[in-house]
């Protein structure tokens, strides 16, 4: 049966020798529950773990051209033709990213004119953006026709580069995040496959139905620990045992990732991005060897 957050918790500030009730900042029971959500959110985001993938497919649908001149405070545009797509969405038109709260379903769509940073000319390209999951983190594997799309920098290109895409990542009004995918300008309609890492909960002690050991690897409990426990050394000032535990920490990754790859291998799932090599230490952003 796995334990509660609070039940782990508990142990964590006992071996401390540290009340629940204790008054220090960075090692009451809000504190260690928070260092235990960044441990949490660390080994989520560290890989495309096979038990964290989620699979999903887009309609991706004709992209259209600008039909008629617009200025910057149109309430409308008119494009080649809007006859496929939804009643509301995002567009970009040129490098501008603005979204539509109506179509006509022929060539009209009703904008919001805040969004249009400035004029515009008949014929330029306008692709639909797709919008994501709420549970989306990050790309696993994307595909088109049986052939692999990968993720590409906006800044890298004017327009997306053939077999890439863009991401495009919204905070609405309410803080609500979101996140945007287009793919190279088409007319054609087709399919995209994408498998996605999805993004953690966070760990929450007031839900006692919620289960620290959500995670279905072995080593993730292990690592949770090593994590806290360097976090509340480094606050008492104890840095010698704050670095052995990073250290047992980042090992327990390690051993983590090589043990997932064997899921991998046992249930024959390709292994085809930098995040499925167990050789290497999963650090923040990016991969590296050990030296």
């Amino acid at each position: 049966m796995p334990k509660t957050i609070d039940t782990i918790r508990t142990e964590l500030m006992a071996e401390f020798g540290l009340s629940e009730s204790n008054s220090n900042d960075g090692t009451n029971s809000a504190r260690v529950l928070d260092y235990m959500n960044t441990g949490h959110d660390t080994f989520i985001n560290r890989r495309n773990w096979t038990f964290n993938n989620q699979l999903y497919s887009i309609n991706l649908l004709s992209d259209t051209t600008v039909q008629t001149d617009f200025l910057a405070n149109a309430t409308s545009i008119v494009f080649a033709d809007t006859s496929t797509w939804a009643l509301t969405g995002k567009v970009n038109v040129n490098n501008n990213l603005i979204s539509f709260t109506g179509n006509n379903l022929t060539d009209t769509l009703t904008v919001t004119t805040s969004e249009i940073s400035r004029d515009h000319l008949s014929g330029e390209k306008t692709s639909l953006l797709y919008l994501m999951p709420e549970d989306y983190a990050k790309p696993a594997e994307v595909e088109i026709l049986n052939l692999p799309y990968l993720p590409e920098d906006v800044r890298n290109s004017f327009e997306v580069s053939t077999y890439r895409f863009w991401q495009h990542h919204f905070v609405d009004t309410s803080g609500n995040y979101r996140v945007y995918l287009q793919f190279p300008y088409s007319q054609t309609e087709r399919t995209v496959y994408i498998k996605y890492s999805k993004r953690p909960v966070d760990l929450n002690d007031v839900d006692t139905s919620t289960y620290y050991l959500s995670v279905p690897n072995p080593h993730y409990e292990e690592y949770i620990k090593y994590y806290t426990m360097a976090r509340m050394y480094r606050h008492l000032m104890k840095r010698e045992m704050a670095t052995d535990y990073e250290i047992m920490a980042k090992a327990t990754l390690k051993e983590a990732a090589a043990y997932d790859s064997r899921q991998h291998a046992s249930n024959k799932v390709p292994i085809r991005t930098k995040w499925d090599n167990p050789s290497q230490l999963l650090y923040k952003n990016s991969p590296r060897t050990r030296s």
